[in-house]
This record gives structure tokens, C-alpha cells and sequence, in this order.
């Protein structure tokens, strides 16, 4: 989606050809741009999660025929490679070295600390070698991940935030429903502080909505409460929608020792879904530690109200004072409107083009 969204806002004339991965749910038709599309891994969607990483191993170097055939047919001169998708990353770098071409990565994650606990583990430490050794732009997805790569590695990067590309319309808020909202999956960068977040919500009578492709199964398993609990699951339009109909927003990342994913990923997440949140009209609430990259935005912004205490009491508390502090709210959301500037389409298309430029 937030490639798809920079995608959308280039001429066509700059982009050359456009590498995606084949699944089910994905359709190349989507990205409306006259320029090559390539999709790649076709036979992926015959198998099961757990079967992917070998059965991208074994067709790799056909993949990368086809990447060097489209850029030596379409004269591509650079070559961004999209991070999270280590394949594609590994893929477009090694293309772009081939052809003769510039390499940019563009790293939405951290590359050796995001997979260390994944068997890309000593994969992952090479390729970056590579990539910070030999790339004249590294791009990435927050001054959160900038700041962490000056300080660990003394490595120069340059932030292309998330974009969003609907117009901001000031939707008008209809009436509220006695809930708080997730939109989102809960997995091993959230799940503790979701499970928080769902006990406090209890502690004072109101329902909690979660937006997601989860079962109520799975979202039981994971400490989630079945009383007061509404699962949904929207398209983007009624996404967007469904935002300001809610009492609070929640944004959650586990502490360190409740989760699996290294520290320095998980201080440098910056969910998709904020801005989406920034953009509703309703107040937000953070829950993680305070040293984090997310907890930091909503501090300096003063867009949301940050819970840096694993206390169901403390996250109590300010549920409640935000659904019935209409001057706060209003505070909050002025603040939150104000700090989604910063992301909307043209804006970091601008920044894209000032940076390779």
C-alpha cells in the first residue's frame, strides 16, 4: 500500500518498469500506470506460509533473469529495492549490480535487527554489509530508523515517511459508538500491550472493536477478552470510515522482554495505521515505552496521549479521560491534524524527488 501511494503520485515518464510479488490477493492492475509490470514468484500461492521460504530459494535465480531482462529492455538507470520483503530487497540489489545500475533501498524495517530472530538471521547481516557499504542513498521509512543507523553503524540515511494519499475532508463525526478501536493485526510486536490495552477497556465498561484479519480464536489465544469484543474486518473505504465512529484509537508496541523481535525494531516501528489515525478526527492513545521512536512523534507533536507504564490502572485512567475530556480531545486531534500534513502524497513525493535529485 505505501509504495503503491508514491507509485501513484510519480509521472509515469520516471518510472520504468515496477516488480511485484504474485499473490492471490495481489493484482497488478491495481498500480494504474502505462509502465511494465512484472510479477514474480507465481507458484508461491500454490503453497503454505510455511513452505515460502524454500520455494523462493529454489526459483530465485530464474527471478533474477527476468528483473536483469526488464532492466536491460526498459534502459532503467536505477533501481529502488523495497524493504520488507527480503527476496525483493536481495533481488533488486543484486539486478541493479549486474545492469550496471544505481541501487537504492528503501528500508520501511530494520534489515539485520527486524530478521534476527527469523531464519534470514545470517542472510540478512551479509546483505546489509553490502547494501551500506556500496549504496550512495539509503532510504527509510522514519527519522526513528535515521536515528538508530547514525548512532549504531554512523550511516547517513534520508527518511521518505509513509504517504497518504486521500484528501483530508474533515469528516464529520457521527455518533459515537461506546468502543475503542484497533485496526490492525495482533502479533509479536503488539500482542502484550494489546492484551493491556483490552483489560483496562474492561475495567470501565466499554467495548473494544479490532479491525483485522484475525480469528476470535486466535485473538483469544492471545489474552484478548471474548466479552465486549467486536471483530471486524473492512475494505479501505469503510476503514476509513469506521475511524471516527469510535471513542479512542489504540497504538500498541510490546516492551522488549514481551516479545520475540529485537529491541532496536521494535523502537523504530512507526505503524501505517497512525496516519490513518491522525487523519480521523479522533483522539489516540500510545501504549508502549517511552524511548520508543512512536511515543516519542506523539510527545513532540502533542497528538495523542502516551502510556509508558505497564499499569491497567494508568491505561484505565486515561481511556477514560479521554471520552469524557471534550476540551483535551478537541486539544488532540487540532495537534494530530496538524502533524498528518507532513504525509500527505505530494508532500513526500517532493521529498523522493529532492533526495535522488
Amino acid at each position: 500500500m505505501i509504495i503503491k501511494n508514491l507509485i501513484s503520485g510519480l509521472p509515469s515518464t520516471e518510472i520504468s518498469g515496477i516488480v511485484v510479488q504474485s499473490y492471490e490477493n495481489t493484482q497488478s492492475d491495481d498500480i494504474n500506470k502505462d509502465v511494465i509490470i512484472l510479477e514474480l514468484f507465481k507458484l508461491q500461492r500454490l503453497f503454505k506460509h510455511r513452505g515460502l521460504y524454500f520455494v523462493r530459494k529454489l526459483f530465485f535465480r530464474r527471478e533474477l533473469s527476468k528483473v536483469r531482462k526488464m532492466i536491460r529492455e526498459t534502459g532503467t538507470t536505477h533501481v529502488v529495492g523495497v524493504y520488507p520483503d527480503f527476496e525483493f530487497l536481495q533481488l533488486a540489489y543484486l539486478a541493479a549490480i549486474k545492469e550496471s545500475c544505481e541501487f537504492v533501498p528503501y528500508l520501511h524495517d530494520t534489515l539485520v535487527e527486524g530478521l534476527k530472530h527469523t531464519r534470514y538471521a545470517k542472510e540478512s547481516v551479509a546483505l546489509q554489509s553490502k547494501i551500506f557499504k556500496e549504496s550512495r542513498l539509503i532510504l527509510v521509512m522514519s527519522e526513528g530508523m535515521q536515528q538508530l543507523y547514525q548512532e549504531k553503524y554512523n550511516l547517513k540515511t534520508y527518511p521518505l515517511k509513509h504517504s497518504y494519499p486521500e484528501k483530508n475532508n474533515n469528516l464529520v463525526i457521527r455518533e459515537l459508538k461506546d468502543s475503542i478501536f484497533w485496526g490492525g493485526q495482533v502479533y509479536s510486536i503488539n500482542k502484550s500491550s494489546v492484551a493491556r490495552v483490552d483489560k483496562a477497556r474492561s475495567k470501565i465498561g466499554v467495548k473494544f472493536t479490532i479491525a483485522s484479519g484475525d480469528s476470535l480464536e486466535k485473538l483469544h489465544e492471545l489474552g484478548i477478552s471474548s466479552t465486549g469484543l467486536e471483530k471486524v474486518f473492512y475494505g479501505r473505504k469503510d476503514y476509513l470510515k469506521a475511524l471516527n465512529v469510535h471513542q479512542v484509537l489504540i497504538l500498541a508496541l510490546d516492551w522488549p522482554e514481551e516479545s520475540s523481535v529485537h529491541e532496536d525494531e521494535l523502537a523504530t516501528i512507526f505503524p501505517t495505521k497512525t496516519i490513518e489515525y491522525l487523519n480521523s478526527g479522533r483522539p489516540i492513545l500510545v501504549h508502549c515505552p517511552e524511548k520508543y521512536f512512536l511515543a516519542r512523534f506523539f510527545r513532540d507533536f502533542k497528538c495523542g496521549i502516551v502510556v509508558s507504564e505497564r499499569n491497567t490502572e494508568r491505561l484505565s485512567s486515561h481511556l477514560h479521560e479521554l471520552m469524557i475530556n471534550q476540551d483535551l480531545t478537541n486539544t488532540l486531534v487540532a495537534n494530530a491534524k496538524v502533524a498528518a500534513k507532513q504525509f500527505d502524497l505530494d508532500n513526500v513525493v517532493n521529498e523522493f524527488h529532492k533526495i535522488l535529485n
